[in-house]
């Protein structure tokens, strides 16, 4: 973008919005033209739940260039839902799984993760980072989404949206969605179609360094939680 519109002069949001871009166009062409995965069950559901992740990075990156930075921000919490789900779908109990395809309620992301991590002890590290990153970010995460009081007064005119918390919702979502390409490419190395399987391990050798170049970026940027309540 050579010419940049005013609300996206300042310069860091213009390096969180190039990554965010990047991670978007990568895993639109990676995965969204077709994968090789023989997957069914839990697995195409969790397929789902990652899609969704990615679908809404897609949008908030949409929706900032737009300057819809509320509709942006709103999706950040149903993104972090949906990751989490897609986790604790592929560690969950059959009877649990029943439970949610009935259409019951699974609880809020901290259970689902601690489920995923009594199921997978040697990732437990993981789920329990990710467990504070909700813990820490899970009130401003409600804010956006259902516009309480500091989500209002910031398009009310009262008060100014800083570009810091733009920046904060492009690295925010870009995590997640390269946490769910993660887990996607394992779900890929895992679940290769039958007399693919050769073709399948080259493609996830190929996605791979990818990854780490995303989250090296990310690291970079030191941001993995969010907080306005002040």
């Amino acid at each position: 973008m050579d010419d940049w519109p005013t609300h996206l002069e300042n310069e860091d949001i213009r390096l969180a919005l190039d990554l965010a871009q990047s991670v978007a166009d990568w895993v639109e062409a990676a995965f969204g033209r077709g994968v090789d995965l023989h997957v069914s069950g839990r697995e195409t559901i969790a397929v789902g739940a990652f899609f969704v992740v990615f679908e809404h990075h897609a949008s908030v990156v949409a929706l900032t260039k737009l300057h819809h930075r509320a509709s942006a921000h709103a999706l950040l919490r149903p993104a972090f839902e949906a990751l989490v789900r897609g986790l604790w779908v592929l560690a969950a109990e059959q009877s649990q799984l029943e439970h949610f395809q009935d259409g019951s309620r699974t609880g809020d992301p901290s259970k689902l993760l601690r489920v995923a991590a009594d199921k997978n002890p040697r990732r437990k590290d993981y789920y329990d980072g990710l467990r504070a990153t909700w813990e820490a970010s899970s009130e401003t995460l409600h804010t956006y989404t259902h516009h309480r009081f500091q989500s209002l007064v910031r398009w009310s005119g009262e008060a100014s949206v800083h570009d810091t918390e733009v920046v904060d919702l492009l690295r925010f979502s870009a995590s997640l969605c390269v946490e769910a390409a993660g887990e996607f490419v394992t779900l890929m190395a895992k679940h290769p179609v039958p007399g693919r399987e050769d073709d399948t391990a080259r493609t996830v050798a190929g996605l791979r360094p990818h990854l780490e170049r995303f989250t090296l970026g990310l690291v970079a940027l030191e941001q993995r939680t969010l907080d306005i309540r002040t």
